[in-house]
């Protein structure tokens, strides 16, 4: 992102619009990584039945239920930045309407401290 706010002018434009513009490029990036995507021939690693493989199935659960759960601890749109241009001039900015403190009281904000 800091090399698209100095190509694309930071404040040069409003904020919608950089954000805009950076969603779409990003967007159209990704799907051109999916589009030219080639899986190699072959198997890397085999670790289905085994104990290792029983493992590393359980991490990656485990990491996907944390991922879940950390997004429902925060509001989805500010996640998102999808209302950010229509409320942009009738809300003040996300750390002023937090009250303080609130991060850290979240299961998420205990772990981390």
């Amino acid at each position: 992102m800091r090399v698209f706010k100095t190509v694309y002018g930071a404040g040069a434009v409003a904020y919608a619009i950089f954000f805009a513009t950076f969603v779409l490029l990003s967007s159209a990036a990704l799907l051109l990584v999916f589009l030219a995507w080639r899986p190699i021939p072959g198997s890397v690693w085999n670790l289905g039945g085994t104990p290792a493989g029983l493992a590393l199935a359980a991490c990656s659960v485990a990491g996907w239920l944390l991922v879940l759960v950390a997004t429902f601890q925060i509001d989805h749109f500010e996640l998102t930045h999808v209302p950010a241009p229509l409320t942009r001039r009738s809300r003040p900015p996300c750390a002023a309407r937090r009250p303080a403190g609130t991060a850290s009281r979240s299961a998420g904000g205990r772990w981390r401290r």
